[in-house]
């Protein structure tokens, strides 16, 4: 069996947009190439690791917003845990 660390992506977009992210999608879908997302600039378990694939780090997209009065939020996927609970859940 190969190590994770063995892979090597074709390549790997940084998204700062939810746009970047649909056209890195669709460019993979045209081009029939595995994706992989990843959300903090690392892959500490390995899991946005591929073979043949792209990456999308959405490292950068980390903002949300907190509808109190409803009691919902709706964050980017980059945003961090702490960064969540710290701050706006107080």
């Amino acid at each position: 069996m190969q190590s994770r660390l063995q892979q090597i992506p074709t390549g790997y977009r940084p998204a700062k947009k939810t746009l970047d992210v649909v056209n890195a999608v669709r460019w993979a879908r045209h081009h029939n190439v595995p994706i992989r997302m990843r959300s903090g600039h690392n892959s500490y378990e390995e899991l946005s690791v591929v073979d043949d694939g792209i990456i999308i780090d959405m490292s950068d997209m980390h903002r949300g917003d907190v509808d109190r009065k409803r009691g919902t939020a709706t964050v980017q996927n980059g945003i961090r845990g702490g960064t969540l609970h710290g701050s706006w859940l107080q």
